[in-house]
């Protein structure tokens, strides 16, 4: 089943290392930085607007063409 993890960018280095640790170094994910918090502690219009901003890259993703999000 095709999944992209969604990481906030201060996460970024954990992810890549738990990815290479798992034998997945190229495993992609997207990021997301700021105005979004770390702890993803966001109120329901945060989370919309968050899922408003990256679902076209999240379907890019999915479909394989996922490239830098900035």
């Amino acid at each position: 089943m095709p999944s992209l993890p969604v990481i906030h960018t201060e996460m970024t280095g954990s992810a890549r290392a738990i990815a290479r640790i798992s034998g997945h170094d190229d495993y992609p994910f997207l990021t997301v930085g700021h105005p979004w918090i770390p702890t993803a502690v966001w109120s329901p219009e945060e989370i919309d607007a968050l899922a408003e901003a990256i679902a076209p890259a999240v379907v890019q993703g999915l479909l394989g063409r996922f490239g830098d999000p900035s």
